[in-house]
């Protein structure tokens, strides 16, 4: 049996308003050609399937659309799909028991223990492993004080694996999955949501024990291992999701079974329909910005081929930014999305948060700027976190 770990989708997803439409359409015409190339028994998808709870109609139907094109093409493949914590669990399992009848569980609230596990069957209808299948955890789907959340998790997942144990047959892998942070995961600050208090209650790996076969992770957009264990891993982003993850190798990650023994396990790197560029890598004065974007290359094409950011190092605040960077962008397949100044650390602070008005913050970004300038210190980690905590609480409402 094979199955396809795939992750954080995030269909639906601006980058500084920037739509990412086009990027999605074409990964999941890849995966769809993936899914078949390399005879792909089981599809699992571990959480973030939207950017929102409250996805727009052109995401809804991507994802319905690609899950027909699943069931057109690849009648035999099983697909799961979780729920993330940027999910809507209902939105998710509404058409459950529609999509059932096609194959398709989806996992969108944590299920009792008797139906949190799922046979991973191969095109002949085999039953070759067991699936411990959880989604992102709330705080509601703790039995006792969520303030110990790593127990809490620690006791849903083993009465589960448990419960996968008991129905495992003789030769079949037992695999678990989750959306959840776990203990030295990389993060990507700019575009990953904090979870599990600001994600102070990370998980031990050892809340995963040896015998699993393989333990399918989403949340982190850095396709990754977890505690030097090669069968629990991250799959990461199909897509660089904010323009530090430039640098990330996107990719899903097929695993092998062949009974009960370890799986074997490979990538496939998912190719980059969209570059993005900073210039220059480093802040730089605004004339040689400009110089070295009018160096660019032109093109006939009318679709931006690159999102970009502009870095600029200014010693005063000066006028007409953008324009004049726009103006020198003319004729270049890129979208501007970004325009990052720095200036010298003795300018005074209002001209600077004047001028930084072009600059894209998050809301914790722009907490910790005004905190700077009002208190000249750095925003205490213990209000830090409860500010995530109130951004987690609010999406979730």
């Amino acid at each position: 049996m094979k199955l396809l770990h795939t992750s954080d989708w995030h269909l639906g997803q601006q980058l500084h308003h920037f739509s990412r439409e086009s990027e999605h359409a074409r990964f999941l015409s890849w995966l769809l050609d993936a899914l078949e190339t390399h005879a792909i028994d089981v599809l699992l998808l571990t959480g973030d399937v939207f950017d929102s709870a409250n996805p727009p109609a052109s995401a809804q139907s991507a994802y319905y659309d690609f899950l027909a094109r699943c069931q057109q093409r690849l009648p035999w493949l099983q697909i799961i799909v979780l729920a993330g914590n940027h999910d809507s669990a209902l939105r998710l399992d509404a058409p459950a028991e529609l999509l059932r009848a096609l194959n398709i569980e989806v996992v969108g609230a944590l299920r009792p223990i008797d139906k949190s596990v799922i046979a991973l069957k191969d095109r002949t209808g085999r039953a070759c492993a067991q699936l411990v299948a959880v989604p992102f955890l709330k705080a509601q789907d703790f039995e006792f004080d969520s303030r110990d959340a790593v127990a809490a998790t620690r006791l849903i997942y083993a009465e589960r694996i448990e419960e996968a144990k008991r129905r495992a047959q003789p030769n079949q892998a037992l695999l678990a999955s989750g959306h959840c942070y776990m203990v030295g995961g990389e993060l990507s600050e700019l575009s990953e949501r904090a979870i599990q208090r600001g994600n102070q209650d990370a998980l031990p790996v050892d809340l995963f024990p040896a015998e699993l076969a393989y333990v399918a992770l989403g949340h982190l957009h850095r396709a990754q291992r977890v505690g030097g264990r090669d069968g629990v891993r991250y799959a990461g982003s199909p897509i660089p999701l904010s323009l530090i993850e430039r640098e990330y190798i996107h990719q899903v990650v097929v695993v092998e079974f062949d009974g009960a023994k370890a799986p074997r396990i490979d990538s496939l790197i998912i190719p980059r329909t969209r570059e993005i560029w900073l210039i220059p890598e480093e802040h730089a004065p605004f004339d040689e910005v400009l110089e070295a974007l009018r160096a660019l290359p032109r093109g006939p094409s009318t679709e931006p081929t690159a999102l970009l950011e502009v870095r600029i190092l200014l010693d005063q605040a000066q006028a007409r930014i953008r324009p004049r960077i726009l103006e020198a962008l003319s004729g270049v397949a890129a979208e501007l999305l970004k325009v990052s100044v720095r200036y010298p650390p003795a300018l005074d602070q209002g001209e600077q948060t004047a001028a930084r008005s072009d600059e894209a913050l998050t809301p914790l970004g722009l907490l910790e700027q005004q905190w700077r300038m009002q208190f000249s210190s750095e925003l205490p980690e213990a209000l830090r976190n409860r500010f995530l905590q109130a951004q987690q609480i609010a999406a979730q409402a």
